[in-house]
């Protein structure tokens, strides 16, 4: 049916309805004042093709199942519109006024191809936006336990709220409005946010998390691939893809996030999280903390700053992936590395403030990345994930860390690629025994000028172990076990406790130009090598050792020296113990057995006929004063003569 006559709205509530088929209005006299309203039902569909003759106060609302099509532009209805059932449909872009609001209740706002601009738009009770493109003041989504979704484009400087307690809102438009997207609601609980693509997240918009604990909500990135906001603006978030990988980048550099006031977390499951902005973290009403967890990689390239140090601020690294920090921060608390999660430095300040130092737990690693750390304290409970190294060096160049390192169990130190250097003093925790264990093919320098007290057993598996603290300072206070392949360089006089007991499995000593070293008791488990280098001489010196695998000395040049605290006469030149690269001498006295280096054999020949060579021309001057001196009678003088 149609009916073209005009139609005059009276005060109250006025219906029109369609129960089949369509129904088409095609004309409307005056408007919809604030105490008149209009309701459109039926199950049949109703067509408005004309619109009112100006700005409307009243509210028009939709029930019924049918479908009301708008077909006339500007339909200026600043009550707004509210579809309680069926649904409402475009047939003409900007249907709906530019200030009209709409509320969409378990029902759907279709746009069809079209695309309006209008006032505030809200989608709760399961309700559905569908197609075309809508441009709103602002956008709101939920209700307790439902689901609502939209698939129209959402374009403007409106931002996106979520409201409610255990809703879902699903996006799988093309959007790109401008305002938050604030899933930040603190009275609502369980609330989640779900992108069907890589572009139903809106690059322009930036991200709103709870700033309570106990209501984080969900973003969840349901297609997998690459997602990109610009700031993350607070509050804690869960990211979740659910379709394979993803990745999401907050790319604006030129706002600092803001995560202050409680403790803030970030839990990301099967999603690497980026933010390339800075972060302020202050901690303005108690101590917090500023924590990642999850199994996502997490990379900040912007500063973690603290602008009011009322309180504590501190970071914890709590995924299974690896938090990188890239940027030099100042917030003033501790920084915490938790089982399986790995810290990677990628500048030398980093950790934030010296105050409070770092803790490496049990299973997590610190990844110095090449970089140089000062004055940082250095907690570590274990030999890092999957005993890969508490402390390591996942780049090619060369780290350093100089502050004072405690350890609370035996420690593994991992260096795979860059060398890595400990130049603070490395202790244990009161009451224990702890060692080191070092991995890895690259260098593993202690150096300083404070000794190491750790007591326990020093393993070196593999690479290098170079010790080059200041002279006669301990840098091992245990016993030192050198594996196959692996290598302990003496680079300064004494670096090792007297008393320490070393067993040879493989390895190698070696003795830097001029340096003497004082071992404990020597043991060999396997074939190994004592190195003494080349340059200027030294004395390598042990306690007792009973042979039972080949010591082959390298390099064992004049003038060097090796004792030991047993007498090794009847071992010493049986060739299954002893191969030395050049000749010597051997002596025991009182509880001392030395070897000494000496030239070979035809170092003497060679040398006196050298010296012959350089006396031949000048053999008659030297005969004749030799008759001469010696006051030879004429026999004999003529026989010396006749040479």
């Amino acid at each position: 049916n149609t009916y073209d006559g005009a139609i005059t709205f009276n005060s109250g509530a006025n219906r029109v309805g369609s129960d089949a088929d369509t129904l088409t209005l095609s004309s409307f006299a005056g408007t919809i004042s604030s105490t008149r309203s209009l309701l459109v039902g039926g199950a049949g569909n109703t067509t408005f093709s004309g619109r009112f003759t100006g700005s409307s106060s009243g509210t028009i609302t939709k029930d019924g199942a049918g479908t009301l099509t708008l077909s006339a532009t500007n339909f200026a209805i600043n009550g707004g519109v509210i579809v309680n059932a069926g649904t409402l449909a475009l047939g003409t872009n900007d249907a709906l006024g530019a200030t009209t609001g709409i509320t969409v209740n378990n029902a759907t706002f279709d746009l069809g191809s079209y695309s309006n601009a209008m006032g505030d738009v809200t989608v709760t009770n399961g309700g559905r936006i569908t197609n075309g493109t809508l441009t709103g003041s602002s956008y709101a989504s939920g209700a307790v336990g439902k689901t609502n979704t939209i698939s129209a484009n959402l374009t403007g400087s409106g931002g996106l709220t979520l409201i409610g307690n255990s809703n879902t809102t699903v996006l799988s438009g093309a959007n790109s409005y401008s305002g938050d997207t604030a899933l930040n609601n603190t009275s609502s609980t369980n609330m989640r946010l779900r992108v069907n693509s890589t572009n139903a997240l809106s690059s322009n918009s930036s991200l709103l998390g709870s700033s309570s604990a106990a209501r984080t909500p969900t973003l969840e990135l349901a297609a997998a691939g690459s997602y990109t906001m610009q700031n993350f603006k607070g509050g804690n978030m869960i990211f979740l893809a659910t379709n394979g990988d993803a990745t999401i980048s907050f790319t604006n550099t030129s706002i600092t996030n803001e995560m202050s006031a409680g403790d803030k977390t970030f839990y990301a499951t099967n999603v690497n999280v980026s933010i390339a902005g800075a972060l302020d973290v202050s901690a303005t009403t108690a101590d917090k903390d500023f924590r990642f967890f999850g199994d996502g990689d997490y990379t900040l390239d912007g500063s973690i700053l603290t602008t009011n140090n009322t309180f504590t601020s501190s970071l914890v690294a709590g995924t299974t992936g690896t938090v990188t920090l890239n940027a030099s921060n100042n917030y003033n608390g501790t920084t915490t590395v938790n089982s399986n999660a790995t810290l990677l430095l990628g500048d030398n300040n980093a950790l934030g403030t010296t105050n409070s130092g770092t803790t490496v737990l049990s299973g997590g690693a610190l990844d110095l990345g090449g970089r140089t750390v000062s004055g940082e304290t250095l907690l570590i409970e274990g030999a890092g994930v999957s005993s890969g190294g508490a402390i390591k060096n996942s780049s090619a160049s060369a780290a350093t860390f100089s502050g004072a390192v405690t350890f609370s169990n035996t420690t593994a130190i991992a260096t795979t690629n860059g060398k890595i250097t400990l130049s603070g003093a490395i202790g244990q925790t009161a009451g224990t025994t702890n060692g080191l264990t070092k991995t890895g093919s690259s260098t593993l320098t202690l150096s300083g000028a404070d000794a190491n007290t750790y007591s326990g057993r020093t393993t070196i598996n593999g690479g290098v172990l170079e010790l080059n603290k200041t002279a006669g300072v301990n840098a091992i206070a245990g016993a030192v076990t050198v594996g196959s392949g692996a290598s302990l360089l003496l680079s300064a006089n004494n670096q090792v406790d007297d008393a320490s007991a070393i067993t040879l499995s493989g390895g190698t000593i070696t003795r830097a130009s001029g340096v003497s070293e004082v071992f404990g008791n020597l043991d060999l488990t396997t074939a190994s090598f004592l190195n003494f280098g080349t340059g200027n001489t030294g004395t390598v010196s042990f306690g007792t050792y009973t042979p039972s695998s080949l010591l082959t000395v390298q390099n064992f040049l004049p003038g060097n020296t090796l004792t030991f605290g047993s007498d090794l006469t009847s071992t010493i030149n049986n060739t299954s113990f002893f191969s030395f690269s050049g000749n010597f001498t051997s002596s025991y006295s009182g509880s001392t057995f030395t070897i000494t280096a000496i030239p070979e054999p035809s170092t003497y020949v060679a040398a006196i006929a050298l010296l012959g060579l350089m006396l031949w021309p000048s053999r008659r001057r030297l005969l004749k004063d030799a008759r001469s001196i010696l006051g030879l009678r004429a026999p004999a003088r003529d026989r010396l003569k006749s040479l």
